[in-house]
């Protein structure tokens, strides 16, 4: 009996596929995938949705560094009102950053951009697997700021036709996406 109960365990572990590790912020850093199309974005998403992003819930310090200094990923609140792709919810967002923060049109900002500013978005995310963090789909590509009503595609990029649209024309653009 012992020996096909070793045989069963021995089976059942080979056949078991092993668990990534979890994404951790401590030590792991946020990598950006860029998409060719508006519509490989959507795809991609696991949420999309119009909400506000509030202030840095907390950071980590990590032990990567380059050259401008200490990479460090920022939690922040966002509180998704209205969804386009899946519900309305409470979101944790993880961005990966540089201390000291780098000067706005340093260009090390496109590859580690921070904690956002304080304000409306609509936002592409991403589950990062194993843990309760979204990350930005796309880098920049997945925000635009909501300024005055209308959106703000981000230049370079932001899908342009994305730009000045009012939350509804967004929605109605990305269902015929």
């Amino acid at each position: 009996m012992k020996t096909i109960f070793a045989i069963f365990t021995i089976m059942f572990l080979a056949i078991t596929p092993t668990k990534a590790f979890a994404f951790n912020p401590a030590f792991d850093i946020i990598e950006f995938r860029h998409y060719p199309s508006l519509s490989e974005l959507k795809d991609t998403s696991d949420l999309i949705g119009l909400g506000e992003i509030k202030g840095v819930t907390n950071q980590y310090v990590t032990a990567r560094r380059i050259a401008q200094g200490r990479l460090v990923n920022y939690i922040q609140r966002f509180d998704m009102r209205q969804a386009f792709k899946g519900r309305p919810q409470k979101v944790l967002l993880l961005n990966t950053g540089v201390s000291p923060l780098p000067p706005p049109r340093d260009p090390i900002n496109a590859r580690y951009p921070g904690p956002l500013a304080n304000g409306q978005y609509i936002i592409f995310l991403k589950k990062i697997p194993g843990t309760p963090y979204y990350q930005l789909n796309g880098g920049w590509q997945g925000l635009y700021p909501v300024i005055q009503g209308k959106t703000v595609s981000l230049y370079h990029e932001g899908f342009p036709e994305l730009h000045q649209l009012t939350p509804d024309q967004f929605m109605e653009k990305l269902r015929r996406e």
